[in-house]
């Protein structure tokens, strides 16, 4: 059963949300009908995960593209590139992109996974 938090910072609104892995893909699909979504970005730990999520948004409708380690440089470049022109909603990254990304048209970012590393701090989920 998901269960979630609402917290504030600086104005910004985070939502945690915590489900059962059998549940995370659906929620994804659940998030998309209750709220209003411009373009997401969604980030999740492993390069092997991106398809997986890739495959369900394109299931259920959502245009959606992966940037992940395995694209060259300019295949990177080129997804970035659509995205910000619009020509999809919904990218599903590593923490590629995670420092300094700034496209205003992005109003949901979602964490799929928790993040395994805070600086050079590695943090174990599980504990």
């Amino acid at each position: 059963m998901a269960t979630y938090a609402d917290l504030s910072l600086d104005g910004v609104k985070h939502i945690f949300l915590y489900c059962d892995r059998d549940e995370k893909l659906n929620t994804l699909d659940v998030m998309y009908k209750v709220m209003t979504v411009g373009q997401c970005l969604i980030f999740v730990n492993t390069k092997k995960m991106t398809p997986v999520i890739f495959q369900y948004m394109q299931q259920i409708g959502r245009n959606s593209a992966i940037l992940s380690g395995d694209l060259t440089k300019e295949e990177r470049d080129q997804v970035v590139h659509q995205f910000e022109k619009g020509e999809f909603k919904v990218l599903i990254t590593t923490n590629l992109i995670s420092r300094g990304y700034d496209e205003k048209k992005v109003n949901l970012v979602i964490n799929y996974d928790v993040p395994l590393k805070i600086g050079e701090r590695i943090v174990d989920p599980h504990t």
